[in-house]
């Protein structure tokens, strides 16, 4: 039994009591890269084919990621200065030699 594309979904649940994250895969990809950082499967699901994986892995390992924050021109050149001046008063070279 081959998965679609959309059957082939990642599912990481974690509480703020246990210090454990359950990860629940259907994509090879995600299970691949867990078991080469070491990880093992506490659960292994085939129906004739491998199609799901389990892992446990430590919380402090999970990382969730915000977007970067668009900046216009005008605020991009404003934090250009600001950071100028942090360097200069702690020694360090410019960010951009002129």
């Amino acid at each position: 039994m081959k998965l679609t594309r959309q059957e082939r979904e990642t599912i990481i649940n974690f509480n703020e009591v246990e210090g454990i994250a359950y990860i629940h895969t259907r994509s090879a990809p995600v299970w691949h890269d867990l078991e080469r950082k070491g990880f093992v499967a506490v659960e292994v699901y085939r129906n004739g084919l491998l199609y799901g994986k389990d892992f446990e892995i430590p919380k402090g390992l999970v990382s969730i990621r915000r977007p970067r924050r668009k900046m216009s021109a005008e605020q991009r050149a404003k934090f250009l200065v600001r950071m100028t001046g942090m360097r200069k008063k702690q020694g360090i070279l410019p960010l951009f030699p002129p």
